[in-house]
């Protein structure tokens, strides 16, 4: 019988045309980080599987690729659980392995702690045009930072990365926990409820409003509030950027009513929001993948 030599599915062979390309890639936002000062670490693909299961991932986790204890006998006994038999995964994310190498390695790093780094992350999603298993990822962080001026020079080293290899015409769009914790408040919703919100809400650019309503329903959340939520919104769509900060007065009044926070300056858990790694500041984009 011929054996197949396609790769796994959900994963591809690079020619080295590709490879030349993506290696000039990476060595071109390289220098635009070195630049800035940042330091390229490496982190394994494997982590313990108690860290990779421990919530920082979010819906990632239910991607995990779990790898099998060494030494297992090849029969199991029946009804044995998952648990006696896996202790590492791969990683789905070039976060989870900075927060483990952060508190590794904090006696001996620069504070803050600039870094990027790039690697193969693996996800155990069903492969469709555009989406494979694996896949190249590259994250740019600061620890030990918690002005709002770790974010501004985050997302300038990005922005100028992308311009460096070509990509013009970009736009970064912010997110601040604050602004949604305070939409979710008034439009009712229960704080227990806040984080399937934000989830569903972060699929607004791939699913619309309809589906980020069937979405949330689905879950258990009243559709009144989340038809209040997207009239708030909307209430912003057009507006010029000087003018969003003056119309959230209108748009989210619980906000400016109930918090004392000034409107750009990090929340007093921006420097705790990855647990085990105190002072990293929150990333208001997603890593850029390659």
């Amino acid at each position: 019988m011929k054996m197949d030599n396609s790769p796994a599915r959900g994963t591809r062979d690079l020619l080295p045309s590709a490879v030349a390309t993506r290696d000039h890639v990476l060595a071109t936002i390289t220098d635009v980080y070195h630049r800035f000062g940042y330091q390229r670490i490496e982190t394994p693909a494997l982590e313990d599987i108690t860290r990779l299961t421990g919530g920082q991932g979010g819906e990632n986790e239910k991607l995990l690729f779990q790898v099998l204890r060494r030494g297992l006998p090849a029969t199991v006994e029946a009804e044995t659980p998952l648990s006696e038999l896996i202790d590492l995964g791969l990683r789905f994310d070039l976060t989870v392995p900075l927060t483990r190498f952060y508190g590794n390695n904090q006696a001996t790093l620069p504070q803050p702690f600039r870094s990027f780094q790039f690697g193969p992350v693996w996800r155990a999603e069903r492969p469709a045009k555009g989406r494979y298993r694996q896949f190249y990822q590259c994250d740019i962080d600061m620890i030990g930072e918690a002005s709002v001026l770790a974010e501004v020079e985050l997302i300038e080293a990005t922005a100028q990365a992308l311009a460096a290899v070509g990509l013009s015409g970009t736009t970064v769009r912010l997110a601040d926990r604050r602004y949604l914790s305070a939409l979710a408040a008034v439009v009712g919703l229960d704080e227990s409820a806040w984080s399937t919100f934000f989830i569903g809400l972060d699929k607004l650019d791939k699913i619309g409003w309809d589906g980020v309503r069937a979405e949330l329903t689905g879950r258990g959340l009243p559709g009144e509030a989340v038809d209040a939520a997207r009239e708030r919104i909307e209430a912003l769509t057009g507006l010029a950027a000087d003018k969003v900060a003056d119309s959230l007065s209108d748009v989210i009044p619980f906000f400016l009513s109930r918090t004392s926070w000034p409107i750009w300056a990090p929340s007093p858990a921006a420097s705790t929001t990855c647990p085990g790694s105190p002072g990293r500041t929150s990333r208001p984009w997603c890593a850029v993948l390659c």
